[in-house]
């Protein structure tokens, strides 16, 4: 689960205010929503770099809940999750885990419809969820084995000149640059 720490956000409906406390109070909501539907999974929370002051609120919810070091890079938790998390407002790390492991479960959640909490609404790969219900649904389909990722499908054929992933677009420069050389 990634953890923004954003202090405060704007309703993208009529751009008041959401307090520091009512983004606080969500986050900790989805962390016990996820802890109490997935028993037993060990969950990771990658705060952002600039946040370090939530280990104590988040792992007293459950002995399975970690909070990572947030200088730590979010890369080796891609790889090692099974589902990952993100609220609103977005980061990008939703959408390079979506390149980088394209066959996991990736959510975006925007439960207060924030403003710029939907980027992610029609991207192939992440899942966007606007409602504790539609979360909780999901969960649950999760923990049953039951959820795939029908709402978007990713792409099964690649046109020419695209990538499944960054890296291998990355090794395909590499090849064309030392073929020029």
């Amino acid at each position: 689960i990634l953890y923004s720490g954003e202090a405060i956000g704007f309703d993208r409906k009529n751009y008041s205010l959401i307090s520091k406390e009512k983004i606080r109070e969500m986050n900790l909501e989805v962390i016990r929503l996820v802890a109490q539907t997935l028993k037993g999974w060990q969950i990771f929370i990658k705060p952002h770099p600039l946040i370090d002051e939530v280990k104590e609120d988040f792992e007293s919810i459950s002995q399975n809940i970690k909070v990572t070091q947030p200088a730590e890079p979010i890369d080796r938790y891609v790889e090692i999750s099974d589902v990952i998390i993100g609220p609103a407002p977005s980061s990008t790390v939703l959408y390079t885990a979506s390149l980088q492991c394209p066959e996991k479960i990736i959510l975006s959640l925007d439960f207060y419809q924030e403003l710029l909490g939907d980027v992610y609404k029609d991207t192939d790969g992440i899942e966007y969820i606007d409602s504790k219900e539609k979360f909780i649904d999901i969960l649950r389909e999760i923990r049953d084995g039951a959820f795939s990722k029908k709402r978007q499908e990713i792409k099964s054929k690649l046109e020419p000149n695209e990538f499944s992933n960054l890296v291998e677009a990355i090794e395909y420069f590499l090849r064309q640059k030392s073929l020029k050389v």
